[in-house]
C-alpha cells in the first residue's frame, strides 16, 4: 500500500509540474511570438482595465498595464477598433478585423457607432489562445461609451471560459464595486458629433412657378429647405442633395454637393454631379428628394433625411404681360391696356409646353388711375385713365386651373394736355 501511495504522489507531483511547465512555456512562447504583431504605437487611444470574474484583469494599453511590450487598442476616425488587449490568464485579445473573420453572428469587426449619440459598441474581439473546443469569441454588444466622460460602460460576454467582462466599476449592476477597485476602460478619442439628421422645413419645398430661372420645367423653379442642428455647435460645412423619380434612389439620379453653409437649395438640373439624369422635370410627375449635411467640427456626414415627395403641376402657370397705348399717356387721357391681342403679350400653356390662349381670369390692380367706359378689373383689355401726373404701377394677374402669376409695369403719366378753344379772328 505504501508503494501505491508513493506512485500516486509521484503522479500528482508530475501532473502539477507538467501543468506549471505548460503554462510557463505557453506564456513565454506566445508573448514572444506576438511581440512584433502587437506593436501599436503611441497613437493608441484606449486604455485602462476591464474585469472578469473568470479570467481576472484585462489591460487595454501597456501604459496602464505596465507591460514591457508596446501594445494597445485603438479607435480610428470611422469608429473601428484595432490592436490588442492583454490578460495574464488567457493572453492576447485581438480587436483586428483580419483576425475576426468567421465570428458567430452579425458584423465581425469591433466598432462604435459614431452616428449615434448612444455610442454603442458592436462586433467581436477574440482571445488568440483559443483551442481545445474553446473558440475565444467575445461579444461586445452591450458595451457603450459615454461621450462626455469618454469612459466605457456596460458588459461584454465571452462564453463560460471568459464569462462576463465589466468595462467600468460604476456599472449599475455593481453599485459598490468602485469602493473595492476603481477600474475603468476609457478613451481619448474626440467624440465630436456629426450633425443631426436634417428634417424638411414646413412641407420641404418652396415653389416659384412664375418664370424663374433656372427652369425645372417651363416657368417653374423649386427650392428644398431643411433644418441644420449640431450638438457641438459646429456650423454646417457642406450639404448634398439627391432628387429622383424613385423613392429608393436607385440608379441614375440628380446629386449635388455644395460646400456652403446654407439650409436651402434651388434646383438647377445642370448642377448634377454625374450629368446622367434629366434636363427637365416632367409635368404631373411625382419626385422625391433627400439631403444630408456635414459639419466643420467632426467633418462627418449626417444621416440622410427621410425622402420627401413633391408633385409637379399638370402644366406651366400663366405668363402674364401687357402693353399700353398711347405709350406716353397724359393724365385724364384714355389709355388702352393690352394683355392679349391674339398675337403677343400674355401666354398660357398646356402639358406639352405648347402656348395656348389664356382662358382663365384676368384681374387688374390700378394705382393713380380709374377704369374708363365699361371696363372693370376683370376686363381682358380694359380702358383706364390716370387722375394725375406721376409714376404709377399697374399689375395684371392671370389665374387658370393650376395657379396664377402676376406682372407689374410702371407707367408714367404726363401733365394733362393744355385745354384750347378755337376762336374766330
Amino acid at each position: 500500500m505504501k508503494i501505491i501511495k508513493n506512485k500516486k504522489e509521484f503522479r500528482l507531483l508530475w501532473s502539477l509540474f507538467f501543468l506549471m511547465f505548460s503554462i510557463i512555456f505557453t506564456f513565454f512562447f506566445f508573448s514572444n511570438y506576438k511581440i512584433e504583431q502587437v506593436q501599436a504605437g503611441t497613437e493608441d487611444n484606449v486604455l485602462g482595465w476591464a474585469w472578469s470574474e473568470n479570467i481576472g484583469w484585462i489591460s487595454f494599453n501597456n501604459t496602464s498595464g505596465e507591460g514591457g511590450v508596446n501594445y494597445g487598442v485603438h479607435i480610428d476616425s470611422n469608429g473601428i477598433f484595432s490592436g490588442y488587449a492583454w490578460s495574464e490568464n488567457i493572453g492576447w485579445i485581438s480587436f483586428n478585423q483580419t483576425e475576426l473573420s468567421g465570428c458567430p453572428s452579425g458584423v465581425c469587426r469591433a466598432e462604435v457607432d459614431l452616428l449615434s449619440h448612444g455610442l454603442e459598441v458592436s462586433g467581436w474581439a477574440r482571445a488568440l489562445a483559443y483551442g481545445d473546443g474553446w473558440d475565444g469569441w467575445i461579444s461586445l454588444n452591450g458595451v457603450k461609451i459615454n461621450g462626455e466622460t469618454q469612459k466605457f460602460e456596460g458588459w461584454a460576454w465571452g462564453d463560460f471560459v471568459v464569462g462576463w467582462i465589466s468595462f467600468n466599476c460604476n456599472n449599475p449592476e455593481t453599485p459598490d464595486a468602485c469602493s473595492a477597485s476603481n477600474y475603468k476602460v476609457e478613451t481619448s478619442f474626440n467624440f465630436n458629433w456629426p450633425p443631426y439628421k436634417p428634417q424638411p422645413v414646413g412641407e420641404g419645398e418652396t415653389w416659384y412657378r412664375c418664370w424663374a430661372s433656372p427652369q425645372v420645367a417651363l416657368g417653374t423653379s423649386i427650392s428644398f429647405n431643411w433644418t441644420y442642428l449640431d450638438s457641438d455647435g459646429d456650423p454646417q460645412q457642406s450639404y448634398e442633395i439627391w432628387v429622383d423619380g424613385d423613392p429608393n434612389f436607385q440608379g441614375s439620379k440628380f446629386n449635388y454637393i455644395a460646400d456652403v453653409n446654407a439650409t436651402s437649395y434651388t434646383l438647377d438640373l445642370s448642377h448634377d454631379e454625374e450629368g446622367d439624369w434629366l434636363s427637365r422635370l416632367a409635368w404631373d410627375n411625382t419626385y422625391w428628394w433627400k439631403v444630408r449635411v456635414k459639419d466643420t467640427g467632426s467633418g462627418k456626414w449626417s444621416e440622410w433625411s427621410d425622402p420627401n415627395s413633391f408633385t409637379m403641376n399638370s402644366h406651366a402657370n400663366p405668363d402674364p404681360d401687357f402693353t399700353w397705348s398711347p405709350s406716353s399717356p397724359s393724365a385724364g387721357e384714355i389709355v388702352q391696356l393690352i394683355a392679349d391681342d391674339g398675337i403677343n403679350q400674355s401666354v398660357c400653356y398646356n402639358s406639352s409646353d405648347t402656348p395656348i390662349p389664356c382662358i382663365g381670369t384676368f384681374f387688374w390692380t390700378l394705382t393713380g388711375a380709374t377704369f374708363a367706359s365699361t371696363s372693370n378689373e376683370y376686363t381682358k383689355n380694359p380702358l383706364i385713365k390716370f387722375t394725375d401726373s406721376g409714376d404709377y404701377e399697374i399689375t395684371l394677374k392671370i389665374t387658370d386651373n393650376v395657379g396664377f402669376c402676376t406682372q407689374p409695369h410702371q407707367i408714367q403719366a404726363a401733365f394733362p394736355l393744355p385745354e384750347w378753344e378755337e376762336t374766330s379772328p
